[in-house]
């Protein structure tokens, strides 16, 4: 339910939201498909309290490239279906792999790495116009 909810405010305000906004979006719906908490996020990945997760989910402020990679690999989906929010609706479902999995499933940390500056340094990848 939580994901039609994050979804449903993302797709109804369109272009009114931000990509930081678009991508968090994203990992809610994640995170609610995987029953996985702000808390557990928290603790689990980044060693914080909530209040460290709780602005990047809301896009408020912004997931660093490092950020995302560690909640991806810990969902166990690919960092480009974060990345893939700014320009598709509604988000894919991903299945989920171990933790830790896929850093050695398909591609690389620095192939991922290599997604994110390519797809955050492109206009037509964030859905504006060039």
């Amino acid at each position: 339910m939580f994901y039609g909810l994050a979804m449903t405010k993302a797709r109804t305000q369109g272009s009114q939201l931000t990509a930081d906004q678009l991508i968090a979006a994203e990992v809610r719906a994640e995170m609610a498909r995987q029953h996985v908490t702000q808390t557990e996020l928290a603790r689990e990945v980044f060693g914080m309290l909530p209040h460290f997760i709780q602005p990047r989910c809301a896009g408020t402020v912004p997931f660093s490239a490092v950020e995302l990679l560690k909640v991806a690999d810990y969902l166990g989906v690919d960092v480009v279906q974060f990345l893939s929010a700014t320009h598709r609706s509604p988000p894919s479902g991903g299945d989920r792999l171990a933790p830790g999995a896929y850093a050695s499933s398909r591609s690389s940390r620095a192939d991922q790495l290599k997604t994110i500056h390519e797809l955050s340094h492109s206009p037509a990848a964030l859905g504006l116009a060039a």
